[in-house]
């Protein structure tokens, strides 16, 4: 069931109601996380979870200095159009 939610959020779901409105598309799966919580092993659960952490971080540094990078672009050109 959890992978079937995270699918409806795809952008390239069928109905696009929920994928084209500016979700990521790489949502993680912590459901062996999850059920290592469960079991108590939380020091496997931290182990899986730290690396994707880590990668949606940089994944959310680099599109940040994207936008940043465009920010930056037209801001010339809108402050022309005064």
């Amino acid at each position: 069931m959890y992978l079937q939610e995270l699918t409806r959020h795809d952008m390239s779901y069928y109905r696009i109601n929920w994928g084209a409105q500016g979700k990521q598309v790489n949502y993680v799966d912590v459901m062996p996380e999850y059920r290592s919580i469960q079991a108590g092993d939380y020091a496997v659960a931290l182990a899986g979870l730290v690396p994707m952490r880590d990668a949606e971080v940089a994944d959310l540094n680099a599109r940040l200095l994207k936008m940043s990078d465009v920010l930056e672009s037209v801001t010339p050109q809108i402050d022309g159009l005064k």
